[in-house]
């Protein structure tokens, strides 16, 4: 041991108290407590003890090579295992740092070539370690993001490719092989080059997708809301014009609306449309009812004016009793009209809104149908009473003057054997049938016979009065009574002919009185008087 006065103790000495004074300051910044340091300083003083008894041990023990040998080797095998194993972390560690690197830089082609480690160049430090393993988790994190990115455009066309039904393996297989690789070797190729092309390709390809998938869905909305106006065109409901063809055009174009949202926007508005046609189908059935009746109707009118519908024809009688069972149906449309009002009117109430068929409100066109039909009665009335006052006309025409002979008659009345005495001494003309030399033989009319019962009347009034001078009777067979009278008096016979009508009683005409009193209702005097006809006693 050294001497204690000894240059080299003074050194040890004062190496040892800086040492002191280091742990002393050390533990005072941790807040080591003074039994913590006790125990620290026993056990160092321990250790100190213990590695100097060793040594000198070792050096007083005379031992002999081979001892040292045992000794030493155990210790070199195991440092020997222990930095195999640190090379086989570095070599680990190096590889995947070369793959990723290489698969960064775009030559993963060589990424599976021979590379070693100069073990006596290379630093197997812990240091260096922490460096590659570092080096490692950046590079992992740059390919996870840069994978990050393919993917979303390979699951962007894998989307597109699900919706329009084509082959997703052969879409991105023309992109780049490795983005649907099948082999267990094949990595994803994620440089820059790649990706940059990937981007490119894949940009064109979604946005060709986009158009294809963007027409598809313009299809499909075309088809959806023709669908929308045909349920609206048989239920006779406005459809929303929110949505029309047009309008829906400009948008799917204009890129403003999702054709999606537009999608489901329509179809919501028919699935309510079919709603509202089941809420209106009671009405809606009623109008059905109501515009066949409505075309009944009109048959009936057009059958009504086929002069022709009596005749013995191949289905004369199929007419016959339909327009029996249509006249009975219009019959019954007044009734219709009037329960489809109160119906009409219940809904609206029921559901707070008008009932629109074809934009109008239905209660507006039946009060409508209802005025234009009253008129069209009012009309058809008075057309009856016109033609009942020209029969009136006619009649007390034929009873004044008799009626025009027929050309196709007036000679067959001339022949001496058409006439025969009846009970009360005069002749009355018999119906006979005409012979033309046809198999057919055509009985003689009733109008035919005014002419002989005009004779008659005229030799009666000759007996009983004096004779009526007719001086504007026309001499043709075709003139018309308008032609014979003027105005005034047709309009005279119009406002007399009811007054007058009471007095033509059994015998057709003679119930007039005399000639002088006809004269004298007409306003008296022979001549011609305002009209064109002159009466004369």
């Amino acid at each position: 041991m050294l001497a204690m006065g000894s240059p080299t103790s003074g050194r040890t000495s004062t190496t040892c108290n800086t040492l002191l004074r280091e742990l002393q300051q050390i533990w005072i910044d941790i807040g080591e407590t003074e039994v913590d340091k006790d125990r620290m300083l026993l056990e160092l003083e321990r250790e100190c003890l213990e590695v100097y008894r060793r040594k000198t041990q070792m050096e007083k023990k005379a031992a002999s090579l081979k001892e040292q040998i045992a000794y030493v080797t155990p210790l070199v095998e195991d440092l020997k295992l222990k930095k195999e194993e640190r090379v086989k972390q570095f070599v680990e560690l190096k590889a995947q740092i070369d793959k990723i690197t290489a698969e960064v830089s775009g030559y993963g082609h060589l990424i599976n070539a021979a590379s070693s480690l100069n073990l006596e160049e290379q630093d197997l430090s812990l240091r260096k370690l922490t460096e590659y393993q570092t080096e490692l988790q950046t590079l992992q994190k740059e390919k996870s993001e840069r994978l990050h990115v393919v993917l979303e455009y390979v699951n962007e066309v894998h989307s597109l490719c699900g919706v329009l039904g084509l082959d997703f393996g052969k879409t991105v297989g023309d992109v780049h092989p490795s983005l649907h690789g099948t082999g267990v070797e094949q990595s994803t190729n994620i440089s820059d080059s790649t990706l940059e092309g990937l981007e490119r390709t894949l940009s064109a390809e979604v946005e060709r997708l986009n158009k294809l998938k963007a027409s598809r869905m313009k299809e499909l909305v075309m088809k959806k809301r023709s669908e929308l106006e045909d349920i609206c065109h048989k239920t006779h409901i406005e459809p929303d014009p929110s949505t029309a063809p047009e309008k829906s055009t400009a948008l799917i174009d204009s890129g403003l609306v999702d054709p999606c949202e537009l999608l489901a926007n329509i179809e919501a508005q028919i699935s309510k449309t079919k709603d509202e046609a089941l809420n209106r189908k009671e009405i809606m059935d009623k109008i059905e009812r109501w515009l066949s009746a409505c075309e009944e109707e009109n048959w009936l009118e057009e059958y009504s004016q086929d002069h022709t519908r009596y005749s013995a024809g191949r289905g004369a009688h199929v007419n016959l009793k339909r327009a029996e069972r249509a006249r009975i149906t219009v019959n019954k449309i007044p009734a219709i009209v009037d329960s489809l009002i109160s119906k009409t009117h219940a809904w609206e109430d029921e559901k707070q809104k008008l009932f629109l068929y074809d934009r109008i409100r239905l209660v507006s066109i039946l009060e409508d149908y209802k005025l234009a039909r009253q008129q069209k009665e009012e009309e058809k009335r008075r057309f009856k009473d016109q033609k009942k006052l020209q029969d009136l006309l006619l009649i007390e025409k034929e009873a004044m003057y008799g009626s025009k002979p027929s050309p196709r008659r007036t000679s067959s009345f001339r022949k001496a054997n058409g006439y025969h005495a009846n009970g009360n001494g005069s002749m009355t003309p018999t119906p006979r049938r005409k012979s033309s030399g046809s198999p057919n033989a055509e009985l003689l009319t009733p109008r035919s016979y005014s002419g002989h019962q005009n004779g008659y009347f005229k030799e009666m009034r000759r007996l009983n009065t004096a004779p009526l001078n007719f001086v504007a009777i026309a001499k043709e067979d075709t003139i018309s009574f308008s032609s014979v009278c003027g105005t005034n008096d047709l309009l005279w016979f119009e406002e007399t002919v009811r007054g007058t009508w009471t007095k033509l009683t059994d015998d057709r005409g003679f119930a007039f009185g005399s000639a002088m009193d006809f004269k004298n209702i007409s306003g008296g005097g022979g001549g011609g008087g305002g009209g064109d006809c002159g009466y004369t006693s």
